[in-house]
């Protein structure tokens, strides 16, 4: 221990973790401060996150209330119906988002002869799916 004292370290080096460690905990103490934004931040997000809990809730209940009045392959295909419904919803929904963006871009930039492409590839899309 006098040797490590003795050294010529900088004195966080003694410790477990070392400096660059140190430098970067003190560091991320200021990026996830709890100040006015951040506050804001999640007072926006509580409706949201309230919204996906019961989503997730109610749709427990509907298995749980499938599987009590139904026998083991009706459950079944119920969940396996269910995830192909949720997995062609949630693609449909990406292409819409995703059209959200790039139309808003083109928009944005005065090329409404490209939002008009994007718009079409789209209901093509949606159309095929």
């Amino acid at each position: 221990i006098q040797a490590l004292e003795q050294s010529d370290q900088h004195p966080c080096c003694a410790n477990v973790f070392g400096c660059k460690t140190q430098k970067f905990i003190s560091s991320s103490k200021d990026i996830v401060e709890y100040d006015k934004e951040t506050k804001r931040i999640l007072r926006l997000a509580g409706p949201f996150v309230m919204s996906e809990v019961s989503e997730v809730l109610f749709e427990a209940l509907t298995v749980l209330l499938v599987s009590r009045y139904t026998d083991v392959n009706q459950l079944s295909a119920y969940i396996v119906t269910d995830l192909l419904i949720g997995t062609s919803e949630t693609l449909i929904k990406g292409f819409l988002e995703t059209l959200d963006t790039v139309c808003s871009h083109a928009v944005g930039y005065g090329n409404n002869k490209l939002a008009g492409q994007y718009v079409q590839m789209v209901a093509t899309l949606y159309t095929i799916f």
